[in-house]
């Protein structure tokens, strides 16, 4: 049981250590901010047969935008869906109006989406660069509290108790594996004990 707990975390940890680095998902957001300003900019440079090219997208966006945001986006002009006073339901009734618009108003409604998705494209940049874990500093053992995690379902799938004190037989089992596997014996009661709660809080969910 403990090789198999010890091939199943070792096999999670490989396939994160294969995943981009957040430094690299980071440059990968950024780029993605700058290509959307480009394309905006190379959409702003076409000349009239472009523009007139680009009624083509109707098609394509009218399904995908509400007729709410366009009348947020668009309140002062008289082609964007009006929807004060209207009924539940107008959204499923509103498409040839959404069309009529984007048909209308191409290049509006493109750089109005685009305006959006780069809002939300700086969002999760911002999040990137201020969430947990992005200055640096130690990171949570997350492979040591999986392998403890899987040595309590096997403790517990042999009928031992589980218990976390100073004097448990099973903190001294997961410190036997744990310093066998090379890990540092440093912090481990407090280790399990979080393991060991995570597990319970696991199982009252599965029971609701």
């Amino acid at each position: 049981m403990v090789d198999g707990a010890t091939a199943g975390v070792a096999e999670i940890v490989t396939r994160q250590k294969l995943q981009p680095h957040r430094r690299d998902d980071r440059k990968l957001v950024a780029d993605s901010v700058s290509a959307l300003r480009k394309v905006r900019q190379c959409l702003d440079r076409l000349g009239p047969e472009g523009k007139g090219a680009l009624r083509e997208i109707d098609y394509f966006l009218s399904p995908l935008v509400s007729a709410r945001w366009l009348h947020q986006q668009f309140p002062n002009d008289s082609l964007a869906p009006k929807i004060a006073g209207l009924a539940a339901g107008f959204e499923d009734r509103s498409l040839y109006q959404r069309t009529l618009f984007i048909y209308t108003r191409p290049s509006l409604a493109i750089n109005a989406v685009l305006a959006e998705l780069g809002q939300g494209l700086n969002a999760t940049l911002s999040r990137l660069k201020t969430g947990p874990g992005a200055k640096g500093g130690r990171k949570p053992a997350f492979a040591r509290h999986l392998m403890i995690l899987s040595l309590v379902r096997a403790w517990n799938s042999i009928g031992r108790k589980i218990s976390t004190g100073p004097k448990s037989e099973f903190v001294r089992f997961v410190e036997a594996v744990l310093v066998s596997i090379g890990w540092s014996g440093r912090g481990i009661p407090d280790a399990v004990a979080d393991a060991v709660k995570d597990w319970r809080n696991r199982a009252q969910k599965k029971v609701r």
